[in-house]
């Protein structure tokens, strides 16, 4: 019975050691930080930075739009968020099906609720409707989406090109604006 005591105290001995030698390690190794480093990386005109956001408006607990980015920096003073790398859904559009919209970067305005977007924006319906174009502004209070840039509209054999275009999410009537061409192919390859 002293031998089980003694190989009891020993191991335990052993395994407060072992934690004691580990914690050392970990204090010795451990680089802390201090938060002014992490402050100094922040832009001046910055209060809060994220990776990776998602917001969705629901209406009655049915999602209305989603917005996604892989990174945002938000300024309270100018009650705007910076977004990179964006990509929203518009639900449920009828026949069209849930649309989507891609570009490089934005600005999301929380009140009223603004999207503006810019760099290789497309917007697309899995029913093969796309449309092109450098820079445009979702408005949630109206449901449009607007440019006032160049548009290239494809929907099966039509190829739709203008300047300034009106999009509305619910009734999904588009008006491009100025300089309308387009070519719309037939079954024979031609017009």
């Amino acid at each position: 019975m002293a031998g089980n005591v003694n190989i009891r105290t020993l191991l335990g001995f052993v395994i407060v050691a072992l934690v004691v030698a580990l914690a050392v390690m970990i204090a010795r190794n451990f680089k802390g930080f201090e938060t002014t480093e992490i402050l100094d990386n922040l832009p001046a005109n910055v209060d809060l930075a994220m990776k990776r956001i998602q917001y969705t408006e629901t209406q009655d607990g049915v999602p209305q739009w989603a917005l996604q980015a892989d990174s945002a920096t938000h300024s309270f003073s100018q009650g705007a968020t910076d977004i990179e790398n964006i990509h929203m859904v518009f639900y449920d559009q009828g026949e069209l099906g849930d649309v989507t919209l891609t570009a490089d970067r934005g600005k999301f305005f929380s009140d009223p609720q603004v999207v503006q977007v810019e760099g290789n924006v497309v917007v697309k319906s899995p029913e093969g409707y796309t449309f092109y174009t450098d820079a445009l502004t979702f408005t949630a209070e109206d449901r449009y989406i607007r440019t006032d840039d160049d548009v290239r509209l494809l929907s099966g054999a039509a190829d739709i090109k203008g300047n300034g275009m009106l999009l509305h999410i619910d009734t999904r009537k588009i008006s491009v604006l100025r300089r309308v061409s387009a070519v719309i192919e037939g079954q024979g390859g031609g017009l």
